[in-house]
């Protein structure tokens, strides 16, 4: 994943993607992915830890999800019209 962010940063000036804010370059999403992995210590999740992440393709979504990546987590995207919290079985 190290690589992914090399990417990231080697195309600085490019459009990445387009979210609610406008266009992010891919410089702004390895920044905005730069921060995550302390978030993800300080909520307690682990290095390979499973999360789900619930939220339409925007940098918002993807920061977090290239983060988990990078620490050997698996990323386990859901849509925001996936069934609620208390009707998904999570066993």
């Amino acid at each position: 994943m190290e690589r992914l962010l090399a990417q990231l940063r080697q195309r600085a000036g490019a459009e990445a993607m387009v979210g609610h804010s406008g266009a992010v370059t891919y410089a702004g999403l390895a920044e905005r992915t730069d921060g995550w992995p302390t978030e993800l210590e300080r909520l307690g999740v682990a290095g390979g830890g499973i999360v789900a992440v619930v939220g339409n393709a925007c940098p918002a979504v993807v920061a977090p999800f290239t983060a988990l990546a990078v620490r050997g987590g698996v990323v386990v995207p859901t849509a925001p019209a996936d069934p609620p919290k208390e009707e998904r079985n999570a066993g």
